[in-house]
């Protein structure tokens, strides 16, 4: 991204989250959860950090994730994350890119959401992950320039209204409305959602951070063989199983043929 277009974006991070899955464990919130040594959140900062970004604001209650190079804000309702979002609308600016606390986000997932980009922007997964396992889909952040301010507050508010008659509150019933879908229906907007598949994925519970962690070692490590055998992976074993996942219709098709 143009530097001019980085010194304009303001980036909100949502940490206002109860955390009920992640039940304090380590005795820390999930945004602090060390990676190789490192806090999530604060390998978030860092990493838009060296992006140009410099202008960050964490959106929390917990005063432990009030961190250095970033505002605080604590958001006046928070009872779903369409809420929380909605409430942070004054920090609004000339392009405002929203990221989620929990997530690990790999380097490419973030030069992709800090690319240039027109209107409303949401970035996620839509379904199952081939990287990380996780069985459904994830969204990992949205962008959007000042004149679509209006459009936030209108979607977020359709969204919110849903959860107040007993609707889940997420990013995914703002993203099926700005869409003009259903909000309990799963389908996709070419123009307005960008794919990221890789490492990418958010952590709920500590069963995920373990296999996150796990994960991580393997391709950070040192050591030939671990990296080899995640470059394998990547590279190798996961265009297989795409593969196989495309030709298993015509697979089926074909043994209707043979077996009619």
């Amino acid at each position: 991204m143009a530097k001019s277009k980085i010194n304009n974006t303001k980036v909100l991070i949502l940490c206002a989250g109860d955390g009920t899955r992640w039940d304090n464990y380590l005795g820390v919130p999930k945004q602090l959860i060390p990676i190789n040594e490192e806090p999530l959140l604060k390998r978030t900062v860092r990493l838009l950090c060296d992006n140009g970004c410099n202008d960050i604001a964490i959106i929390s209650h917990d005063d432990r994730l009030n961190l250095d190079r970033c505002d605080f804000f604590k958001p006046p309702q928070c009872r779903w994350t369409v809420e929380t979002l909605l409430s942070t609308h004054p920090l609004w600016t000339e392009r405002t890119l929203v990221l989620l606390g929990d997530v690990f986000y790999t380097k490419q997932a973030l030069a992709t959401i800090l690319s240039p980009s027109q209107g409303v922007q949401v970035y996620g997964r839509f379904g199952p992950s081939l990287f990380t396992f996780t069985q459904y889909g994830e969204l990992f952040a949205i962008s959007f320039e000042e004149n679509d301010h209006h459009k936030m507050k209108k979607h977020l508010n359709i969204a919110r209204s849903h959860a107040l008659s007993g609707g889940r509150g997420k990013m995914w019933e703002f993203y099926r409305s700005l869409a003009g879908f259903p909000l309990n229906e799963h389908k996709k907007d070419d123009e307005i959602f960008t794919s990221i598949h890789d490492l990418t994925d958010d952590i709920d519970s500590p069963k995920e951070y373990d296999k996150l962690v796990k994960r991580y070692t393997y391709a950070a490590s040192k050591k030939p063989l671990k990296r080899i055998l995640v470059y394998c992976w990547i590279h190798a074993i996961i265009p297989i199983l795409y593969v196989k996942k495309f030709l298993r219709p015509v697979k089926n098709y074909t043994l209707q043929l043979i077996t009619k």
